[in-house]
This record gives structure tokens, sequence and C-alpha cells, in this order.
């Protein structure tokens, strides 16, 4: 299953710590001992996922 890091952020650090017990990568390794602050960058590291949120930039076009 295929996840994002927006789907992730709005678990629950127990359902982090489901998910990274289905992963075999060193960075979830003990995910059962991290908060979820923790467990949310292992697990975007793990998946190769970029850990922060994207936001769009509009740039103004008016002119003072």
């Amino acid at each position: 299953m295929s996840h994002t890091y927006e789907e992730l952020k709005h678990k629950t650090v127990a359902e982090l710590r489901e998910i990274a017990k289905g992963i075999e990568h060193e960075a979830v390794q003990g995910a059962t001992q991290m908060n979820k602050d923790h467990v949310l960058k292992a697990l975007c590291t793990a998946l190769g996922l970029e850990a922060h949120a994207h936001h769009v930039v509009v740039a103004s076009t008016r002119r003072r």
C-alpha cells in the first residue's frame, strides 16, 4: 500500500507504529519506543517520502 506524508500525518501514533511493523528498514527499528514525530519521520525515510508538506506559493501580480 502506498502512503503519502499528508495521510500519515493524520494517523495516530498507534496506527503509525502498526504500519512500521510491516516495513523492514533500519529507520523504523524501535518504532514502538518512538513518539509520533519520530515514527512519522522514520516512516518517511523508510518509504522514500519527503517529510514535510508542500505549500503552493502564489505570486502577486499587483503593482504598487
